[in-house]
């Protein structure tokens, strides 16, 4: 969905930033699907950018990966931008910063693709929304020490 909602207005030939890219897999599923469009991926991980770079290394020379956040990125013009899942790990105060980071790096008009867990911030809500998220993503043989080191991840 991603990809098809970037395409309506990415060139072929654009050039689309990737906010918290690490892992890559966000990367890998575009550059599969879009040939013809470079990619940069930002995260301030260095563990993370590099499975990133493990995960892409297919179309290694279409992506440029950068340990930073919005603040730092490189300026583009960026035909498009994506954010997933990466608001729920900033404050509120972060993601109005990082909201206007992005804008500023898009050409007018880019679409921008952002997928955000939206749950209460209050306890006990925020605690069951996230166990419902984990509960929901878990596999019935999957390791409790995974399960438990992504609920840490979460809050």
């Amino acid at each position: 969905m991603t990809g098809q909602l970037l395409a309506e207005r990415v060139p072929a030939d654009g050039r689309v930033l990737i906010v918290g890219a690490g892992g890559g897999l966000e990367l890998k599923a575009l550059a599969e699907q879009y040939r013809g469009w470079s990619f940069d991926g930002i995260a301030p991980s260095t563990d993370m950018l590099m499975l990133a770079k493990e995960t892409t290394a297919s179309a290694a020379e279409r992506i440029r990966h950068h340990q930073c956040d919005i603040s730092s990125s490189p300026d583009g013009p960026f035909n498009g931008a994506v954010c997933l899942l990466v608001f729920h790990h900033l404050s509120f105060e972060e993601r109005a910063a990082a909201l206007h980071g992005i804008s500023r790096r898009l050409h007018p008009g880019s679409p921008f693709v952002l997928a955000h867990i939206s749950i209460s911030q209050r306890e006990p809500d925020r605690l069951l929304w996230i166990d419902r998220h984990i509960g929901f993503g878990a596999k019935a043989d999957i390791d409790r020490d995974k399960l438990d080191t992504a609920r840490i991840g979460m809050k």
